[in-house]
């Protein structure tokens, strides 16, 4: 894996009786809601079963049933940096268009010292 990329990894078990389409959605979710506040982008998503031997004993005390009554999945997300398209710019800031220079308008921003006033880091 490249220093540009970087992998997320959660082990989940699953009690029997659980939507899994639920779970695997919510972890992709949160994979890549994780990766945003990284400033990147999931390009690759992954799962697998993994056998309950490979489960370190002391996860049993915080499960309801035993480690081998579970199903148990790796899930895993490659992320890289993120690429923001910034279309239609002013010519300093990426917010709402508007014509070159012209900061003034509905989003209420204006250019101060030859800045536009508004928050995007750019």
């Amino acid at each position: 894996m490249s220093t540009d990329q970087k992998l997320y990894r959660r082990v989940v078990p699953i009690a029997p009786g659980v939507d899994a389409e639920t779970l695997r959605w919510l972890t992709r979710e949160s994979f890549e809601n994780t990766a945003a506040l990284d400033h990147l982008t999931v390009v690759e998503y992954a799962e697998r079963d993994i056998d309950a031997a490979e489960i370190p004993v002391e996860a049993a005390d915080d499960l309801d049933l035993p480690i081998d009554q579970y199903r148990w999945v790796e899930f895993t997300a490659t992320a890289v940096p993120a690429e923001r398209e910034l279309p239609h710019l002013c010519g300093c800031c990426p917010h709402a268009p508007h014509e070159a220079g012209q900061c003034a308008g509905e989003d209420g921003y204006t250019v101060v010292d030859g800045k536009c006033s508004c928050p995007w880091p750019v």
